[in-house]
């Protein structure tokens, strides 16, 4: 009998490890059949929403229980970022789409409507190819516990010297905001969570303080011009390294979870009202607030209000329609599968050369690049003109 060996997570728990041999994509056979269950008991109790809609759906939701499943016992050996990544386009691509045929928008240019079993039939079908395609790339990789990153004197005053140069780049990306040269400081400018993200990975003194400080000030950015995806996305990400990091239970990694779908009409609705505020106060010819402190609580202020309204369920249908099509990606995709390729011919690959020509090299170098944002593609393929 073989013996699974046993580590430790950063909480100083034990953590038990299975041999490589009795792996297969990184999780046992008991584990695979935990997944198969978790999936196909949530597919089986929610049938009764989508039956009359599009078998297509069970199968995205037998999908979510298996990544979920297999999140928690792979994290052991990777970080999540493909589960995440899983995750996310599932929400935006079907679950919304799902969800907005019981609350449609107002405006029936965000409505799927009567399309929506084919845009299933295409949707869901792509996320399965994308789990293919990242199970082919584990199948490779042999199974091994992360190795412990000794702080070293060296390797922690690095990662301070990129915090501190990351912050440089968030003052001149805003100094050349509009130039050729702001994307390269907004690239530099990330590096301020490679340092802090770095200390939390070898456990470096002080890096708990380090992070908040790093969140912290993102929360400030974020408030300061109502856009939150970066502090969205950066949230996201430090919790997937949390995940490696410290092995939470199945409890805290369901209230993880939990708290995650809670937060998400929270989100949307304190982004709203924070929005809201400031175009009252610029259109009531008053003074506008400027600092980036008040604006932050005035944000946290209104994300309770809204998280409360969240939990006790008082959430009225024109509310959750909007928040379903801020998320719902799906309607997009259902315009572009109108347009292409009756209306607009294949493009063959010709937007991903776009983009990565583009991702090379800066604009200064390549003035007539793509614009970032997507208005063109927007009109070209989905008709649709963004302001």
């Amino acid at each position: 009998m073989i013996s699974e060996p046993q580590t430790k997570s950063h909480s100083g728990q034990p953590v038990s490890v299975p041999a490589p041999g009795k792996l297969t994509l990184f999780l046992t056979r008991q584990q695979w059949v935990l997944a198969v269950v978790v999936g196909g008991l949530l597919a089986v109790c929610l049938q009764r929403y989508y039956e009359n809609i599009s078998p297509w759906i069970g199968g995205m939701l037998f999908l979510l229980g298996v990544i979920t499943v297999h999140l928690r016992y792979a994290s052991r050996f990777i970080v999540p970022f493909p589960h995440i990544a899983l995750l996310m386009g599932a929400l935006q691509y079907v679950l919304a789409a799902w969800i907005s045929t019981q609350y449609p928008s107002d405006n029936p240019a965000y409505n799927i409507g009567s399309r929506i079993p084919t845009y299933l039939g295409y949707a869901v079908p792509v996320m399965v190819a994308c789990m293919i395609g990242w199970g082919i790339g584990l199948a490779r990789l042999r199974p091994s516990p992360p190795a412990a990153v000794r702080a070293a004197p060296d390797l922690l005053i690095g990662l301070d010297m990129l915090i501190v140069v990351g912050f440089i780049g968030v003052v001149l990306a805003r100094h050349f905001q509009g130039t050729g040269l702001a994307f390269i400081f907004v690239l530099t400018a990330n590096l301020r969570y490679v340092g802090a993200l770095g200390r939390m990975l070898c456990k470096g003194s002080g890096w708990t303080w380090r992070l908040g400080l790093v969140l912290s000030l993102e929360v400030l950015f974020a408030a300061k011009s109502a856009m939150f995806h970066g502090l969205i996305l950066w949230t996201v990400w430090t919790l997937a390294l949390w995940v490696i990091l410290f092995k939470p239970s199945w409890g805290k990694l369901t209230a993880v979870i939990a708290a995650a779908f809670l937060l998400l009409p929270a989100l949307q609705e304190s982004k709203w009202e924070l929005r809201r505020h400031l175009e009252q106060e610029e259109q009531g010819g008053g003074t506008v607030t400027e600092n980036s402190f008040e604006k932050s609580l005035l944000w946290l202020s209104y994300l309770r209000e809204s998280v409360q309204t969240t939990i006790t369920g008082n959430l009225d249908e024109y509310f959750i329609a909007e928040t379903v099509v801020r998320y719902n990606q799906g309607w997009i995709v259902d315009r572009v599968m109108q347009i292409v390729p009756e209306g607009e011919p294949y493009a063959r690959g010709e937007t991903i050369k776009d983009a990565f020509v583009a991702s090379l090299l800066p604009r200064f170098i390549m003035p007539n690049k793509v614009i970032a944002g997507g208005r063109a593609n927007m009109e070209k393929y989905a008709g649709i003109q963004l302001n």
